[in-house]
């Protein structure tokens, strides 16, 4: 299981290898459910909270010089995120942790050496573990949306209805689970409908372009060919929720075929699951 920090620029330093190494005497994946009790004894309103947790590094180097190189390296990847204000991701294989490194502890003996253990304290406000399961999904044959039935030289008492196409996606989660979908033009006012919910937005989406909606930021918007971003927000379809999570177990995915799409589950757990 690889151990890694990714900033927020997409730089990644290795925690599990020379010069990094994470020792395992950490509280990194300790966590605490907050509630509150009712007059009558019942617990109710059950939730996490943002935490902080320490975790010790072993920065080395074969020399003094590439010590202080290594030491530079890994503060420098730390520090932008907290100065841009903007989360990395703490990876312990396939899951990760959206934190700040937000404080440094140093031992006394610090320069002039060729290793030293930093005492690091992170804070996250998303305290689960993430693992992202992304599903592609190319449109099918034009005219599959067609319901109208099937054409044939002679009739049948009854009609051929196509129908429309379907693709399973599987939460592992045991909550329901943040998603991120991408849909691709050209559509007109895409909908698809995920485990029973309809998610549908009137706007008209040409070849190049593509819409994003994302329950975290809950952020719905397309992306022109030109790069420019515009909100969709105001033509969601507001008689079904457009940020309704995903719940856990086999969801069944339908569509009209005519547009292909990528959806992303962010499936979220207490730890990272070991097995």
């Amino acid at each position: 299981m690889d151990i890694c920090y990714q900033n927020s620029l997409g730089k990644k330093i290795y925690l599990d290898r020379y010069p990094f190494r994470m020792l395992s005497s950490t509280n990194l994946f300790d966590y605490e459910w907050q509630y509150e009790v009712k007059q009558n004894n019942r617990i109710k309103k059950i939730k996490k909270a943002s935490r902080t947790a320490t975790v010790e590094l072993v920065v080395s180097g074969r020399t003094s010089e590439e010590y202080l190189q290594n030491i530079t390296q890994l503060y420098e990847a730390l520090d932008h995120d907290c100065v841009m204000e903007s989360p990395g991701r703490l990876y312990c294989g396939e899951y990760y942790l959206q934190c700040y490194f937000f404080k440094g502890e140093k031992p006394k003996k610090y320069l002039n050496v060729r290793q030293t253990t930093v005492t690091f304290t992170i804070v996250t406000d998303l305290v689960d573990w993430i693992k992202e399961k992304p599903y592609i999904v190319k449109p099918y044959m034009e005219g599959i949306s067609d319901t109208s039935g099937g054409d044939f030289d002679f009739d049948f008492a009854f009609d051929y209805a196509r129908e429309l196409p379907v693709k399973r996606i599987i939460n592992d989660g045991v909550k329901n689970a943040d998603f991120e979908l991408i849909v691709y033009g050209p559509c007109e006012n895409p909908m698809l409908t995920i485990g029973g919910h309809i998610y549908r937005v009137n706007t008209v989406l040409v070849a190049g372009e593509y819409m994003k909606i994302n329950s975290i930021t809950k952020k719905v918007y397309k992306v022109k060919v030109n790069g420019e971003q515009v909100s969709l927000y105001h033509y969601r379809d507001r008689d079904n929720y457009i940020h309704q999570k995903i719940a856990p177990g086999i969801n069944d995915i339908t569509w009209d075929g005519t547009f292909g799409f990528d959806i992303t589950i962010l499936e979220e757990r207490s730890e990272p699951k070991w097995i």
